[in-house]
């Protein structure tokens, strides 16, 4: 044989081996694959399988060959549904940038990766949060109103929203616009678990889309049209509610639940020195037509109570406070709405509730709209006498036509018309001393969104509005909450975020026992050393539970921004600052 004849042989042979070893180590086996419920520790990842009854592992390395990888089984195994999920994978370094890939059989998933990260082998990323409770500076990306479409679920816009590299990516619901009147396969009045789960798999394999989920973890809570159908909540929907629920807890890559299979779907989250609050509105709203009292509720009893708490345990230890509404909180009164202005009288509840806590930093990103709007809450004051503005933005729509939804925005809104593709991108800039947020409108461009039409303002200004806060908030406590074996006597300390100076309140001893008052401090009293307040306290008795209670602005950083303040109503067994004497 000659020379270059057996070169030909030899260099078939190997490419021949090449191609089987590849064979044996490679292949397509997973449908979707997305992840969520990230910390600065921990993450989520969900995948469906092509077959059932097979081994499947999940490779997680900083690195994009996923060399020195940690291999992570499932949690959760579903043989029927061919779903994995592998939750709250931890030991996590925070701030970092993981890759993912999954092995099934022994074999490396590699289809989806080519639509992801070209020649890379990984599947999926995610980045770890920054420490919690710690500055950091970081942005994130939202939306809500998908279409139904396949052409609108491929659109460029995901890709636009993909480039923009934001740590997360928060869905305010209609993540599938598919109820029984919009699915593109025709109508389905059971709304049957199978449908539900089907109009996961529709965006979850969409090509532009899918990548964005397997680039960006998702925060998901949602709305009518993925709730079950148009202004519909879960006393209107018997059959659809059982099955949203089960499909969610399922196929979500959600931070931890409380309560049963039915409880209303709240979560919450912390990203540096800002706390997330997401809410159901659906699962324990009561119906939308009925007359607007006490007892009319969007949230539910449970979720309120849990709602508020965490408003408490937020405010004065967070720089800034975003609660996820799926629906517009702004807008006058109005009866037979699915949003809240149909609750006018909750809606009033909850921002009395603000205001008479003195809660502070919280702004409002929410959906349901079909279109994009700011306003700096100078239009969403309910409370009484006014005394709780929160700003609000209005995030998407991913793909519906433009209408508007409660309102006015005084900083605009993209809300008539035939363009229909929006995303919003929120910064968030802190530096320690004060907290900045910058919201923007972006259209299907990645371009940011001039004010065309059904804005509040004549000139053709685009889009945006920054805000800033910079309130003392509480860094340290001693004793820590909780803590037992206390003295008797001695000092209380808190440590804060900024130095701090005196003004004028008490500082209040409470027995926990029956709330009552065991001794009242004035700030005169006591003494600062910069950004620490120094309580003086005797006489406590042994073997006994207390906690603290802060007038609001009874210290300040001297430019008058002033610390919330601790509260602790009497109908919350949730208190800040808890501890038990020797």
């Amino acid at each position: 044989m000659k020379i270059r004849e057996y070169l030909k042989v030899l260099i078939l042979l190997v490419l021949f081996c090449g191609i089987n070893l590849l064979a044996k180590s490679e292949g397509d086996f997973i449908v979707y694959i997305w992840s969520g419920g990230v910390s600065d520790t921990k993450a989520t990842i969900v995948a469906k399988t092509k077959e059932k009854n097979i081994d499947t592992v999940c490779i997680i390395s900083p690195n994009k060959d996923l060399s020195n990888p940690a291999y992570i089984s499932p949690t959760i195994k579903s043989d029927n549904y061919n779903i994995v999920r592998f939750n709250n994978i931890s030991q996590l370094n925070s701030n970092t940038q993981y890759y993912y890939g999954i092995k099934v059989n022994g074999k490396l998933e590699v289809k989806l990766n080519s639509k992801n990260n070209g020649s890379g082998i990984y599947t999926g990323k995610f980045k770890t949060f920054p420490s919690s409770g710690k500055p950091a500076s970081f942005k994130f990306t939202s939306s809500t109103g998908h279409h139904g479409s396949t052409k609108a679920s491929t659109h460029p816009i995901y890709t636009k929203t993909k480039e923009e590299n934001g740590l997360f990516h928060i869905l305010t619901g209609d993540f599938y616009y598919c109820d029984q009147n919009h699915h593109p396969g025709g109508k389905n009045k059971n709304l049957s678990e199978d449908f539900v789960r089907l109009n996961y798999e529709y965006p979850l394999t969409s090509e532009n889309q899918s990548d964005l989920y397997r680039s960006t973890p998702i925060i998901y809570v949602w709305d009518d049209h993925d709730f079950g159908r148009d202004n519909r909540v879960g006393a209107e929907e018997p059959v659809a509610m059982p099955n949203v629920h089960s499909v969610y807890r399922q196929l979500t890559p959600h931070y931890p639940l409380k309560g049963g299979d039915m409880t209303p779907i709240f979560q919450t989250f912390s990203v540096g020195r800002v706390r997330f609050i997401l809410t159901d509105l659906y699962t324990a709203s009561s119906k939308v037509r009925t007359h607007d009292t006490k007892l009319k509720t969007r949230l539910g009893a449970e979720q309120k109570k849990w709602f508020k708490e965490e408003l408490l345990k937020a405010n004065g230890s967070n720089a800034s406070i975003i609660w996820i509404s799926s629906l517009p909180w702004n807008g006058k009164k109005e009866a037979k709405k699915a949003r809240w202005q149909s609750y006018a009288t909750e809606r009033t509840e909850i921002a009395n509730f603000i205001k008479d806590n003195n809660i502070q930093g919280l702004s409002i990103i929410s959906g349901d709209m079909h279109g994009s709007a700011i306003d700096d809450g100078r239009n969403a004051d309910f409370a009484t006498g006014g005394g709780a503005p929160i700003p609000v933005f209005q995030t998407g729509p991913y793909g519906r036509p433009g209408s508007c939804k409660g309102g006015p925005y005084n900083y605009g809104s993209t809300t008539k018309g035939k363009s229909r593709f929006y995303y919003g991108l929120i910064e968030v800039i802190d530096d320690g001393n004060s907290i900045k947020t910058n919201w923007t409108v972006k259209n299907k461009d990645g371009i940011q969104e001039s004010l065309k039409f059904g804005s509040a303002l004549k000139d053709n200004k685009e889009i945006k509005y920054s805000f800033t806060y910079s309130n003392p908030i509480i860094t340290n406590l001693f004793p820590k909450d909780n803590s037992k074996n206390i003295q008797t006597s001695g000092k209380l300390e808190i440590e804060f975020s900024k130095n701090i100076f005196k003004d004028k309140g008490n500082i209040y001893i409470h027995k926990v026992l029956d709330n009552s008052i065991l001794a009242t401090i004035p700030i005169s009293k006591c003494s600062i050393n910069k950004n620490k307040l120094i309580i003086p306290y005797s006489k406590l008795k042994n073997l006994t539970e207390y906690y603290i209670a802060i007038d609001k602005s009874i210290i300040n950083d001297n430019k008058g921004n002033y610390f919330s303040g601790i509260y602790n109503p009497n109908n919350f067994s949730y208190k800040k600052w808890n501890f038990k004497t020797k």
